[in-house]
């Protein structure tokens, strides 16, 4: 493909809903791989170059997306891509692993909001626990970084 960055790796357990994202990616000009199991997305990155961006859903049977990308951070360092997180039950992620991710979209989403966040991503080049910036959706259709609160 023309541009090199312009890949991205799917993952979720929803083997149709992952796929059609990979068949809209691709329809936008990226090379886009499915994954159906974060455990062979997983040995992937060991064996080949990742992407410039992962997507994984975060609830699924043997490596949820909180493992996946913390795996992923110790296996790669900093030279891991950063990971978007795609839930329909974002209040099972844990606030350490809410801070791993680059983004996090709850299900349903638009694959319009999904690309934007995921195009952004890639640009920004964002590691989630390597920065205090967050990626958001303005009301125009942008993406800008917003500072992230520290409590406590």
């Amino acid at each position: 493909m023309g541009d090199e960055t312009r890949r991205v790796w799917l993952i979720d357990d929803e083997r149709r809903l992952v796929e059609v994202l990979a068949e809209l990616f691709r329809a936008e000009g990226w090379e886009a791989r499915a994954f159906g199991d974060a455990r062979l997305a997983l040995a992937e990155c060991m064996r080949d170059e990742p992407p410039p961006v992962i997507v994984t859903d975060y609830d699924m049977p043997y490596l949820d997306g909180g493992r996946f990308v913390a795996e992923l951070r110790e296996r790669l360092g900093e030279s891991a891509p950063p990971v978007v997180c795609i839930t329909g039950y974002p209040g099972k992620i844990e606030t350490d692993e809410e801070a791993a991710f680059a983004r996090i979209l709850v299900k349903p989403f638009r694959f319009g909001e999904l690309f934007k966040v995921v195009e952004g991503v890639r640009i920004a080049g964002f590691h989630g626990r390597e920065s205090s910036a967050r990626l958001k959706l303005t009301p125009e259709g942008g993406i800008e970084r917003e500072k992230k609160q520290k409590t406590g």
